[in-house]
């Protein structure tokens, strides 16, 4: 059996903005009466009103059940995305009573484990200390990350000043890290300088975030005539100091990162045979988000935290 689905395109010029506010108010008092107090309807207007929303969504949204009304499953749906839809409409409109105490949503990151150390928990009491209905998802990199931001479903993206941006995107500086090559406490290789030769020589863990093996170390290394062995791949940045730790294998990583878990994994840092050893954290995000009242505030937030001391290193 085949199934012929006839799309409706909705006219925004003849839906009334007006609608969203009893929209939530139904769906947040799940009651008429109530729902109409909420937004200064009568109790007649506010019938009408879901009688619209009812014909504009072709769902009942408000069902009868003992005890009073319930949200069918649409209405559910609807509910988180009215209220945001609400909120960034009122700071569209006056983004100088943008008020972020008010705000409920998901803010979506991609970020490594290693900005989970650096920035996110910084970030995360900053925002939470002003915005408690805002909550923040990690997601991890992907080669539509770009495209996400884009399209508006990623808020921000940490990398490196060097990381190519899609077009259209924008970025900021937050800090400076450097890299160092870290071995275990006994490490054999110790006692001795780490030349380009001895660094080629040891077995190493890279860390590749988007698996794609591509390093500008090796690339450096091979224009010298050199090669080193990678013995271990992966995209965490402690499971990789957890593994050096434990093995004679070496890794080139952030030097805070290397400071902050040395004790745990009893690690020495050492200063890397290689060009380019400093590196600067920025937060990418898309051109189309630059004046939303939220995002600049987010982002103002990002900056703050870490200029408040990501372990001295913040610009």
């Amino acid at each position: 059996m085949y199934y012929i689905q006839i799309m409706r395109e909705v006219n925004l010029g003849a839906v009334d903005l007006n609608l969203l506010k009893a929209l939530n108010a139904l769906l947040t008092k799940r009651h008429v009466t109530a729902a109409a107090g909420e937004v200064g309807l009568s109790q007649p207007a506010m019938s009408r009103a879901l009688q619209r929303l009812r014909a504009l969504f072709d769902d009942p949204l408000l069902l009868r059940a003992p005890g009073g009304l319930i949200l069918s499953a649409r209405a559910e749906a609807l509910a988180p995305k009215v209220r945001s839809l609400l909120t960034e409409i009122a700071a569209l409109i006056d983004a100088q009573r943008f008020d972020p105490s008010l705000v409920e949503k998901t803010v979506r990151i991609v970020a490594s484990d290693y900005h989970m150390v650096t920035i996110v928990p910084r970030v995360l009491r900053a925002v939470k200390r002003v915005a408690p209905g805002v909550s923040v998802r990690v997601e991890p990199y992907s080669s539509d990350a770009p495209t996400k931001v884009a399209r508006g479903e990623i808020d921000l993206i940490f990398a490196t000043e060097d990381a190519p941006l899609s077009p259209g995107a924008q970025s900021e500086p937050l800090f400076e890290d450097r890299l160092v090559t870290a071995v275990r406490r006994d490490h054999p290789i110790l006692g001795g300088p780490l030349t380009l030769e001895t660094y080629a020589a040891l077995e190493h863990v890279a860390i590749s975030i988007m698996q794609d093996g591509r390093s500008d170390t090796d690339a450096f290394l091979a224009a010298q005539g050199l090669k080193r062995v990678i013995a271990l791949t992966t995209p965490n940045f402690i499971g990789a100091l957890a593994v050096v730790g434990a093995t004679d294998l070496a890794v080139t990583a952030s030097e805070i990162l290397v400071s902050t878990f040395a004790d745990q994994f009893g690690l020495i840092a050492l200063a890397p045979p290689l060009p380019r050893i400093v590196f600067v954290v920025t937060q990418v995000w898309s051109a189309h988000r630059s004046s939303d009242p939220f995002h600049t505030w987010l982002r103002g937030q990002v900056r703050d935290a870490v200029a408040a001391g990501t372990a001295g290193h913040a610009r």
